[in-house]
């Protein structure tokens, strides 16, 4: 294989297949120098071996670079251990981009597998395929699959500056001795992430779900994670957890993503199944929200979930076959459930087929509730529990329900609008709603404005 280095650009040549295609690339890389540059190799098709880390083997890269890859499949085989936690594929540091070749068609389409493939095929464990040791990085355009042995794909925890875009990923299925399996993985106090326009499957061991399993995961931070941005992305035929899930995130969305979480959640049943997951664990408090635009459907648990939130938006999403599986005894479970969500607003969002609750609101622990918070304009269809239905441990306040419909299911026992046996709430306006002949069960509501339903 012949290549020429230039500081600016690579001018590709004719190349044929070589024994390691990543030590190529690796010579290649290393020969632009600190400046860095492009190595463009996108002259190079056909099946290429990886027997090597193209990032660290023989030389660390440390330079600024974009690698440019064509209609090529690149076979990876390489396995380095770091530590007991930490076994990679491949080490990408900071100020690396890596731009592939979009696929024409779907990879693995009757055989066909065009674009730039990057096959993953440890025949030992590997705690991430491609892990990001450093920020400023950009991934985008290319078809990463893994098999039993990877346990996350990509991985950029602790990165700041990242775009992860326009991947096609599939097949994460070990679960590492520390963090989560996943798709991709992020969080940990990382900032300016940008998670869009990937398609995920196969995330998950099936014979058993792993509570830590999701195909996106940005993971906790006790500092929060500021700006991610998880956009559309299309998920289905995993056997994840919960599909996406933001941990501590802060002036964060979820916006135009297609989810189908193939009823997954770990065998307890008690958490998780979830679509779509905003979740405060160590930062206090997830601010700042947006929930825009999702379609869900078809999970064990709630469809969108929201714990500890302030200042969130969930709007316009349609939520559908959902609550198949979770148990709603200790959390709430429905089309869009909320613990925790003061100042908040759920507006347009359309619920069909629950199998618990439409839109659960509770609040266990978390000030100040629900307070200030607004659920208007939302429609539920096809509900076989209550439409509405508001749970807490402590009095629930200062909250709006205004202009929504139920329809439950034919027969149903539970009531369109309810507030959970032994909770109290004050000070809440429930007015212009329409119950489609179904009952409300506001009795507990003092110093309440009840007026205008239907």
């Amino acid at each position: 294989m012949r290549f020429i280095v230039v500081a600016l650009f690579i001018l590709p040549v004719n190349c044929i297949a070589q024994t390691d295609f990543c030590q190529t690339l690796n010579t290649a890389m290393s020969a632009l120098g600190a400046a860095g540059g492009v190595v463009d190799m996108r002259s190079v098709a056909g099946t290429q071996a990886c027997l090597t880390d193209p990032f660290s083997t023989p030389t660390q890269i440390a330079a600024p670079i974009t690698l440019l890859l064509g209609n090529v499949t690149v076979n990876v085989t390489a396995r380095t251990v770091y530590s007991s936690y930490v076994t990679l594929a491949w080490r990408v540091p900071g100020n690396i981009s890596i731009l592939g070749t979009p696929s024409a068609v779907p990879v693995g389409t009757f055989g066909i597998s065009s674009g730039t493939v990057l096959n993953f095929l440890p025949t030992a464990p590997v705690t991430s395929a491609i892990g990001l040791l450093g920020g400023q990085v950009d991934v985008g355009y290319f078809s990463a699959i893994g098999n039993s042995n990877v346990g996350r794909l990509i991985d950029a925890r602790a990165q700041s500056y990242v775009r992860i875009h326009n991947l096609s990923l599939s097949t994460a299925g070990y679960i590492p001795p520390s963090g989560p399996n996943a798709g991709i993985a992020a969080g940990t106090g990382g900032t300016d992430v940008w998670i869009s326009d990937n398609t995920i499957t196969k995330i998950g061991v099936p014979a058993s779900v792993n509570s830590a399993s999701s195909d996106i995961y940005v993971d906790t931070s006790a500092t929060g994670n500021p700006h991610y941005h998880i956009r559309n992305n299309q998920i289905s035929g995993s056997s994840a957890n919960i599909s996406i899930v933001c941990f501590d995130c802060v002036d964060s969305d979820a916006i135009g993503n297609q989810v189908d979480q193939n009823n997954s959640i770990s065998d307890a049943k008690i958490s998780g199944g979830y679509g779509i997951a905003f979740y405060v664990v160590s930062a206090g408090s997830v601010q700042n929200i947006r929930i825009d635009g999702n379609n869900v459907t078809n999970t064990a648990g709630s469809g969108i979930y929201c714990v500890g939130c302030s200042h969130t938006s969930i709007s316009n999403n349609v939520v559908s076959h959902v609550a198949q599986q979770q148990w709603d005894t200790s959390l709430p479970v429905g089309c869009v459930s909320v613990n925790g969500f003061d100042h908040g607003s759920v507006v347009g969002n359309v619920c069909y087929g629950s199998v618990k609750d439409g839109f659960s609101i509770a609040s266990a622990g978390y000030t100040p509730l629900i307070a200030g918070s607004v659920f208007s304009g939302n429609t539920v269809h096809n509900v076989a529990g209550n439409g509405f239905n508001f749970r807490s441990n402590s009095i629930l306040k200062n909250f709006a329900v205004t202009d929504n419909t139920v329809d439950q299911v034919p027969g149903a026992s539970l009531n369109a609008f309810s507030i959970f046996t032994g909770v109290t709430v004050q000070s809440a306006i429930f007015t212009g709603n329409n119950a489609s002949g179904g009952t409300y069960n506001l009795t507990a509501c003092s110093s309440c404005v009840i007026a205008n339903n239907l």
